[in-house]
């Protein structure tokens, strides 16, 4: 019970929310929440979607009786025989709905009731009409335009009720179940919407149906009108969407079909406007007459009321959050001024998210209620700390009166004319004085009564005016009965408002005693200084051989202390270092135990220090590295206390696998026992895959463009040897050969500038032939751009170069034509038309090489020229054409430099190195078919390939030789043949659709045949090699087969063996 007495203000604020949520239910403060709902209604008509809830003016229109009618119609008021022919009129122009909201306020004059019963009942019309109630609010009648309108009439009551009787602002439109019995029961927008729709009504469970719309009531089954947004311009909804009645009384054959556009087939409302109506209501948006007051409840309708009422439990959670934030500010925030700026700020927030619901999504949250709420529970909360702390006030003024009286110091208030105003019993006490009261009688001056020495209270009363304030201000003061005593005061003053001072206050401990020890020890101070200066003499001579002593003992200190110190930088700096590296570093026990590890190994492995301090080393790795690594341990670490880097794999936390690199060393104490290993681990999963990537990579690349190749370098070798070709002809095969040859080496070297970036390239140089190089490069770039017309001229020294001349350099041949081919197709793009590209052999202590041109390179890449991706604007550059010449030069031990400006143009001087001796190898001849020796002998050979141009490949080799080859594009096809026949040589292609070369090499061996297979493949790489080997391969032989001297070769060869 006692918990819940403290905790009153809590209690409060839950019974504050109970009954704001009652008061709401029952609308009891509808005044204030109107008004914040038309708050909020403005904000929704100017920054909610406006397709919402904009005006439908495709569905409703308003014929007004207004000022520009009655300034025609030149009377007052109308006549309802004018409004007959009004109804008339309309109807003409066939509107849906015709409704007719007019007050009929005066009495007919001319009997013409019945005229306009008639124009009513022979339209689609319907008339407002008024529900009258009885004092005790029960259902009386409903009341019709005129008494001759009788009950045949549609009609619906347009009592738009506000929402209290202090409110006189219409926001929602009520329905009466009692009501909805009578015909025409019904509120007047919904019997227009109701004849709209052609369907009737129901009310059931607050939920109003009406045509495809199920609309949500609240407790007194009101729901609320959603205002449409009036274009800016205008003031009201009539004036954009409305037509002055006047068109319809006066009108000409040419205005009938802009009226039955506007009126066909919508809700047409007539209704007055006139500016001394009385048919006109306050709106939160406004006011609006009446018939705009009808025409907006019908828009409502047709949206489907998009504004509901928040559910209950929302309610509730909507003014407990609100409340519960209070009591948070309240209890976190202690300074009142701040508590109160922070309540106001959430006051503001939480009215700002009620109305973000009502703008944007139309859910109505209930606003002055929680704020009431708010404020009562404010208050209550704020009244507990009102009432908590002056309770602690009281307590801490009684506290502070028993530490007053029961204080052992002196304690005093004192005027400045030297008065006590206040003082302890220890004062009195210290003073001789029996008590308090008698001291403030005996002492009226403390100058000349209690100061024995009158200038040391002048020297007080100074000091304490400057500074505000003392602190153990030593004097000696006279008691009531004549004793002198010492005292130390420590004090401060206070002021008056007019800065007059008010008076002192402080306290007095009396140190009479402490003051008579203070003499004793100076006497016995005089009397140690003798025996000490006598003393000194005799140890002033150890003092001597001390003092030599002490300054060895502060070399060694220092020496110590500046060990020390760069041992402790030392420390922080490995620390640092152990903490921030990437790679994991450990350390383990002599029994293979994790004892310490930086955060990288941490995260390498998947576990924490502590979790990672209770594995062994054996559990962290698989068992097929176990044994490897303790190989490593006892023959490299325990014995040559180091390891050299060796790969294996951790088992991470997840329980998956990673490769890691590792070094490790051995931890011995300073007497030479091990003490540990300690090792640094790199988890090299990137480069692994990496390294798979690459090889996957370079087997395509081997074997996919090069099995092409393989029939256009041999069928244009075959066509070499064919004699009915002319010169020119065989000039053309004899390019294909060299093209498909180069190509052929470029793919072979297509990894090459990746070695070379990374420094790895292992140069193979060759003589080759420069002029024969620049030869075909001069047949192959000619014609590079056709539409500049440049042409290339060769040079050696200073006389035109001929095809016929030799000219060696050091290299290989497919890197420098690449390199020369970048730089010549360079030259010729930046050439402007009809000029010519210049390459140059000079001689000097190096090759030297100049290709000139007339283009000139910009300023701006000039720095950056042979950078990678760097061009000179040109639209099909790729930025990497000089980047690899220029890489190709270094790796010949050269060098590539340009100049470039406006008058001469651009060079680039190549130098590559002279090499002192060059194995020129020898001139090439003519094809001679007798320096091949075939023997005699016959051999069925099974040549085993589903490429089709590799069999006529295959087939020029074997011409004119006494061998029997049978050809198969499929192992399976392969399989039968060796069923059928037997052959002495398989030339067996390993990649093949459905059976490849090694599957169908395995079921020969199966058949427990052992006739020799060779491997054909353009993957000639170690690996693939040494699978073959492993797979019963007797051989291999690189596609291309080059010439019939190699095939032959190697098939005489597996046949010896």
């Amino acid at each position: 019970m006692s918990k819940i007495k403290n905790k009153w203000d809590l209690c409060l604020v839950f019974v504050f929310l109970c009954l704001s949520l009652l008061l709401e239910h029952h609308e009891l403060f509808s005044l204030i929440e109107d008004q914040t709902m038309g708050i909020r209604q403005l904000l929704r008509m100017s920054f909610a979607t406006t397709d919402k809830i904009i005006f439908p003016q495709e569905d409703i229109v308003l014929v007004t009786i207004d000022e520009t009618f009655f300034d025609w119609y030149n009377a007052f008021p109308l006549r309802r025989q004018d409004i007959a022919k009004l109804i008339r009129n309309v109807n003409q122009f066939e509107p849906k709905i015709l409704a007719v909201d007019l007050l009929f306020k005066y009495n007919s004059a001319y009997d013409d009731d019945h005229e306009l019963a008639d124009a009513v009942s022979s339209s689609n019309a319907i008339l407002a009409s008024q529900a009258i109630f009885e004092d005790s609010n029960q259902f009386k009648k409903i009341h019709y335009p005129a008494k001759t309108i009788g009950k045949d009439i549609s009609s619906g009551y347009i009592n738009h009720t506000s929402t209290s009787n202090t409110v006189t602002t219409l926001s929602r439109l009520r329905i009466y179940p009692e009501i909805t019995q009578h015909p025409f029961g019904w509120p007047f927008a919904i019997q227009v919407l109701a004849r709209y729709y052609n369907s009737t009504p129901v009310l059931e469970d607050h939920i109003l149906t009406i045509g495809p719309h199920k609309i949500p009531l609240n407790q007194f089954n009101e729901f609320y009108i959603d205002f449409p947004v009036i274009p800016s311009g205008n003031t009201f909804l009539h004036e954009f969407a409305g037509i002055t009645a006047k068109a319809f009384m006066d009108y000409s054959p040419d205005d009938h079909m802009e009226l039955s556009y506007w009126i066909k087939d919508k809700i047409v409302i007539i209704g007055d406007t006139f500016e001394v109506s009385q048919d006109w209501f306050d709106t939160p948006v406004g006011t609006m007459f009446g018939s705009e007051f009808i025409a907006t409840t019908i828009s409502t309708l047709l949206n489907g009321a998009p504004l509901k009422p928040a559910s209950t439990f929302a309610e509730f959670l909507s003014v407990l959050f609100l409340l519960s934030l209070i009591t948070f500010a309240c209890y976190r925030i202690h300074d009142p001024r701040l508590r109160v700026i922070m309540v106001i700020i959430i006051y503001i927030a939480f009215f700002m998210g009620c109305s973000i619901f009502y703008v944007y999504f139309g859910i109505i949250f209930a606003v002055s209620y929680p704020l009431m709420a708010g404020v009562l529970s404010f208050a209550g909360i704020n009244l507990k700390f009102y009432l908590r702390e002056q309770k602690l006030k009281a307590r801490a003024e009684k506290n502070f009166q028993k530490i007053f009286e029961n204080a052992v110091e002196g304690i005093f208030q004192a005027t400045p004319d030297g008065k006590f105003i206040t003082a302890n019993p220890s004062m009195a006490n210290i003073l001789d004085y029996p008590s308090p009261d008698d001291l403030f009688k005996d002492i009226t001056n403390l100058q000349d009564q209690l100061f024995i020495y009158p200038l040391d209270f002048r020297d007080f009363d100074r000091f304490i005016r400057q500074e505000r304030q003392i602190s153990n201000f030593e004097t000696r003061l006279r008691t009531r009965t004549g004793r002198k005593i010492w005292v130390s005061i420590s004090a401060r003053i206070h002021y008056q408002l007019n800065f007059e001072v008010a008076y002192y206050e402080g306290f007095v401990v009396d140190i009479t005693l402490r003051k008579k020890a203070e003499e004793n020890l100076r006497n016995l101070n005089m009397g140690l200084e003798d025996r000490v200066q006598k003393r000194t003499k005799e140890l002033k001579n150890t003092v001597d051989e001390l003092s030599h002593t002490q300054q060895l003992v502060n070399r060694q200190n220092l020496k110590l202390h500046q060990t020390l110190t760069a041992l402790k930088e030392s420390e922080e700096r490995y620390r640092g270092l152990y903490d921030s590296s990437k790679d994991g570093i450990f350390f383990l026990g002599m029994q293979m135990r994790f004892l310490d590890a930086n955060p990288a190994f941490e995260k390498m492995l998947g576990y924490a220090l502590q979790d990672l301090k209770q594995l062994y080393l054996r559990q962290v790795t698989p068992l097929k590295w176990q044994s490897i690594e303790n190989k490593i341990i006892d023959t490299q670490i325990f014995s040559g206390c180091n390891s050299q880097e060796y790969e294996k794999e951790f088992i991470h936390a997840d329980g998956h696998t990673f490769p890691v690199s590792i070094r490790a060393w051995l931890l011995t104490h300073e007497t030479g026992q091990p003490t540990g290993i300690w090792g640094i681990a790199k988890d090299i999963s990137e480069k692994k895959r990496a390294d798979h990537l690459r090889e996957d990579v370079e087997r395509m690349v081997r074997h996919d463009l090069k099995t092409p190749l393989n029939g256009i370098i041999g069928l244009s070798k075959r066509l070499q040897y064919e004699e009915n070709i002319n010169h020119q002809q065989r000039n053309w095969v004899n390019m294909i050969n060299e093209s498909g040859q180069q190509i052929l080496h470029m793919i072979e070297y297509s990894l090459d500038i990746y070695k070379m970036e990374e420094g790895t390239y292992h140069l193979k140089p060759k003589a080759v032939d420069l002029v024969r190089l620049f030869h075909r490069l001069n047949e192959e770039l000619n014609l590079w751009e056709p539409k500049k017309n440049i042409s290339l001229a060769f040079f050696i020294g200073s006389k035109p170069l001929l095809w016929d001349t030799l000219y060696w350099v050091a290299g290989e041949e497919v890197l420098l034509a690449s390199l020369f081919s970048n730089l010549i197709k360079n030259a010729i793009e930046a050439s402007p038309e009809n000029e010519t590209v210049n390459i140059l052999i000079n001689e000097s202590n190096m090759h030297e090489i100049e290709i000139q041109n007339k283009g000139v390179i910009s300023e701006k890449i000039q720095d950056r020229f042979f950078e990678r991706y760097a061009t000179a604007g040109k639209q099909s550059g790729t930025g990497i054409g000089t980047y690899s010449a220029k890489l190709i030069a270094k790796t010949h031990a050269g060098d590539i430099t340009f100049t470039s400006n406006e008058n001469k143009g651009t060079s680039l001087i190549v130098r590559l190195p002279k090499k002192a001796s060059l194995e020129i190898p020898p001139q090439e001849t003519e094809f001679n078919e007798n320096a091949l020796q075939i023997k005699s002998n016959q051999l069925n050979i099974l040549t085993v390939d589903d490429h089709p141009n590799n069999h006529i490949v295959m087939s020029f080799f074997f011409d004119e030789t006494p061998y029997i080859v049978t050809y198969v594009d499929s192992g399976k096809k392969a399989l039968k043949k060796i069923q059928e026949s037997t052959f002495d040589v398989i030339l067996m292609d390993l990649n093949m659709p459905e059976m490849n070369g090694f599957d169908c090499t395995q079921a020969i061996r199966d058949m427990n045949i052992q006739t020799p297979i060779i491997a054909l493949s353009a993957d000639a790489s170690k690996q693939t090699v040494s699978l073959c080997k492993e797979r019963g391969f007797n051989d291999f032989l690189a596609k291309p087969v080059q010439s019939r001297d190699d095939l032959m070769a190697i098939i005489e060869e597996n046949i010896k063996q």
